[in-house]
């Protein structure tokens, strides 16, 4: 099946709805061919129950744990706010401070048998 056709049958048997680049990033990780095998996409993201799928309302279920990929692999076109790339370049900053400074530690004895790392 094409993605299209994919996405259709996801509307009008599921609740969840598909989209384009969460189908397109499935194929590019290997789980899924260019080529969608629909039983098999299926085994992947819908609910199970013994040797069947289960339908909940006239229509099949999606697991749980793949609402929040599906919702997650949408694109974000939206433009990067000013404050937003702030704080980055502030974070940037910070870490090459951190990365320049040599790191030396020290063990120190105390009372009896302790030992405490001491930075330098």
């Amino acid at each position: 099946m094409q993605i299209n056709e994919v996405i259709k049958w996801y509307e009008e048997h599921t609740d969840s709805q598909l989209n384009e680049y969460f189908l397109k990033r499935m194929i590019e990780m290997g789980i899924i061919k260019t080529d969608i095998d629909l039983s098999y996409l299926n085994l992947y993201l819908l609910e199970r129950f013994n040797d069947g799928f289960v339908v909940e309302n006239g229509k099949y279920r999606v697991k749980k744990n793949r609402l929040p990929l599906i919702s997650q692999m949408i694109p974000t076109e939206q433009p990067i706010k000013k404050e937003d790339n702030d704080k980055v370049e502030q974070m940037k900053k910070a870490v090459e401070k951190l990365e320049d400074k040599p790191k030396r530690f020290k063990i120190e004895k105390l009372n009896g048998n302790r030992l405490k790392l001491v930075k330098q």
